[in-house]
Formats: C-alpha cells, sequence, structure tokens
C-alpha cells in the first residue's frame, strides 16, 4: 500500500534523470500521454502597422533576458504588435503553460453555461462529481471550485510530498480527487488549491459527454480561430487531462485567450461566452484571502486581479512565468513564457508581472497608442 501511494515519485525520479532537473519543465510533454488539440479554419493574427518598427529598448530586453524569458508577445486593439523569442522557443513552439491551463478550464465551464451544459454556477458540484455525494461534500458547488472556495484540504506547495507533485507525476487524478478531505466550509476563503480546477475538469467531461480536450477543441479553440495544434497532459494512457496545470500551446495561440475576455466573450460573429459571465469572472469575489488575511482583491473565477499605475488588469499565471495579461484600458494583451518568475510579494502577485506591465505601458506611450 505505501509502495503504491508513493509510487509516483519513483516516476519523478525517472524524469529527472531523462531532463537532469529536479523539477517540472516548460518542455516536459512527451514524457506524459497526451491528447492532441487541432486547430480547424486557422487565422492568423493580423499585423499592426508598426509591427515592423517596434522595438523594445536594450534595457527592457535585458530585464527580459535577466528572469529567462523564452518569448513576449503584445497584441495592441486586436493585432499583433510586438514579439520576441530566444531559442529554442520559436512562434511554432508548444510549451507548458502550467497553471494559465486553469483559466482555460474556468473558461470551459463559462462555454458549458452559455450552452446551456449547466444550469448556473450555484450547480451543487456532486451532481456531476459522485465522490462529492459518497464524501457528504453536498454544499460544494460549481461557483466555490471556480472562486477557489471549496474549503478541500490540499498541500499546493513542498516539494516532493506535496499534492501537487502527486498530481503531476501519479497516474490515477481521478483516486486522488476521491480521497480529498475538507478543511473549511465553502464559500468562505479565497484559497488558491489546484484540486478544485482539476475537480471542474471532471464536471466539464461529466456533463459534456467529451473529453475535456474534445469539447475544448469544438468549443474554443476551433472557435478562436488557433493556428497550431495544442496538447493537453494526461494522467495515463487514454486517462483524464490534468485540468490543473498541463496544456501546450505557442504564445500566439493562447493569447486568443485573453483577446477572448478583453472581447467581452466575442469572437468574430460568434459569442463564445456571455458577456456577464466574463464580467463575474474578472471581479472580485466577497471572500476573505486565507494566505493574505484580508478580503480578497487579487482573485475573481478562475483569473488572477490586479492594479498598476491605475491601469486595472487580470491575468493567468503560471509557476514559472507563463502569463496572459489583459489590460482592459490599453486594449492590450499581453503574453509571456519563460523559465523563471519572482517569488509572490506582499502584494499577492509576482513582481515581475509588474515589470511586463511596465514594459508594454512605455512602449504604447513611445509609440503614441
Amino acid at each position: 500500500m505505501i509502495i503504491n501511494q508513493y509510487s509516483y515519485l519513483l516516476r519523478g525520479i525517472r524524469f529527472a534523470i531523462k531532463t537532469k532537473v529536479l523539477h517540472p519543465t516548460i518542455f516536459d510533454r512527451d514524457f506524459f500521454p497526451y491528447r492532441t488539440i487541432n486547430p480547424s479554419n486557422p487565422q492568423p493574427w493580423p499585423k499592426h502597422t508598426l509591427y515592423h518598427s517596434c522595438k523594445l529598448s536594450k534595457d527592457q530586453i535585458h530585464k527580459l533576458e535577466m528572469i529567462k524569458s523564452g518569448s513576449f508577445l503584445i497584441i495592441k486593439d486586436g493585432k499583433l504588435l510586438f514579439e520576441r523569442y530566444w531559442e529554442p522557443i520559436t512562434s511554432k513552439t508548444q510549451t507548458n503553460f502550467f497553471s494559465v491551463t486553469k483559466s482555460i478550464v474556468g473558461s470551459l465551464v463559462g462555454i458549458a453555461i452559455h450552452d446551456g451544459v449547466f444550469k448556473n454556477l450555484d450547480e451543487p458540484a456532486f451532481h456531476y462529481f459522485t465522490p462529492f455525494d459518497k464524501l457528504g461534500f453536498r454544499k460544494i458547488t460549481i461557483w466555490h471550485l471556480l472562486s477557489m472556495s471549496s474549503g478541500l484540504k490540499w498541500r499546493e506547495l513542498g516539494g516532493p510530498l506535496s499534492h501537487n507533485a502527486k498530481a503531476y507525476y501519479g497516474e490515477n487524478l481521478l483516486s486522488q480527487m476521491a480521497g480529498l478531505k475538507q478543511r473549511s466550509e465553502p464559500g468562505i476563503y479565497f484559497d488558491y488549491i489546484s484540486c478544485n480546477t482539476q475537480i471542474l475538469s471532471f464536471i466539464i467531461k461529466k456533463a459534456t459527454g467529451m473529453t475535456v480536450s474534445g469539447y475544448a477543441e469544438e468549443k474554443l479553440w476551433s472557435l478562436v480561430r488557433a493556428e497550431n495544434p495544442a496538447f493537453w497532459s494526461l494522467d495515463s494512457e487514454s486517462g483524464r487531462e490534468k485540468g490543473f496545470c498541463c496544456f501546450y500551446s505557442t504564445p500566439r495561440d493562447l493569447a486568443r485567450l485573453g483577446q477572448l475576455y478583453l472581447n467581452g466573450g466575442h469572437w468574430n460573429d460568434i459569442d463564445i461566452l456571455s458577456r456577464g459571465f466574463v464580467k463575474e469572472v474578472v471581479s472580485r469575489t466577497s471572500l476573505k484571502d486565507k494566505k493574505l488575511n484580508c478580503p480578497n482583491i487579487r482573485y475573481g473565477l478562475h483569473w488572477w486581479l490586479g492594479s498598476f499605475r491605475d491601469l486595472p488588469f487580470y491575468y493567468a499565471r503560471g509557476i514559472f512565468g507563463q502569463y496572459i495579461i489583459c489590460v482592459p484600458r490599453l486594449n492590450t494583451v499581453i503574453v509571456r513564457t519563460g523559465y523563471r518568475r519572482r517569488k509572490v510579494d506582499k502584494t499577492g502577485h509576482p513582481p515581475d508581472l509588474f515589470e511586463y506591465i511596465d514594459i508594454v505601458n512605455a512602449l504604447l506611450k513611445k509609440e503614441s497608442l
């Protein structure tokens, strides 16, 4: 029993030997089974009139290189204004966006509501995730999972013995989620834990009768006219998507998710998300922030929230500095990928986030945009 419980550690060790790194990397795709999310009727980003002339300063490039960036993109007014890649990443390279994946899963929930699959966010989660019924977690709703207020007990960090490590390297996510315990009543604390998103991915599969990848392909990837296939890691062959972490995409394509939200859920002539859902997603919840011990001001529904230099923004983020940053007042989406980010500080955000917004804000002012 003990050997089975910690078998994921052996898998992690094998991967560490192959990669020569003691942690997950953005290039882990081929170490796990995965499903492919194919594009349909791809449409390249239109290029801004300043695309060929728009340049960052040497100091700005130096800042991006110092924190080991892999790519940096700016979408302004729905057009590609700037992009820079650092080898081996190119415009065609799919890398792991880690917890940015959570915002994709949250969006699929919104799509399912728009399509009438769910009545609303107040539906009890146990209607679709039966282990909650057996565990007595009948009060937890879809909204509680989306707002990270389920009250479930989960060790987000803590190295190889964390729940996240087991979920990443393990081979049975359903069994792991079915063994959870509850720490507090739902709907009280904002507590960022990955199990909430993983359970939402199970709920999407149950409610739609499709794999999460299949639903994403039909209802999101094809409709935003992505150019390249994306890949979603599974816990085992023909298994379940790692909804909490492991969506592989090019930066250009995942910028479409940010643009979709800036558009109020609309893309071309199609309403993919309802405007009301988008508004709720990027609004504060009336929860207590468990980590910062104050009212929650930094998280909506599977998107982070913030403000910098009088510019409100919302963003998706991954553990090694993967970002989709939406700045509505600038009508701009920023995508940054890389190998490192700075530690979350007392604001509840990684400070490098503000550097990226500062770089873009300065560039737009210089170009009078």
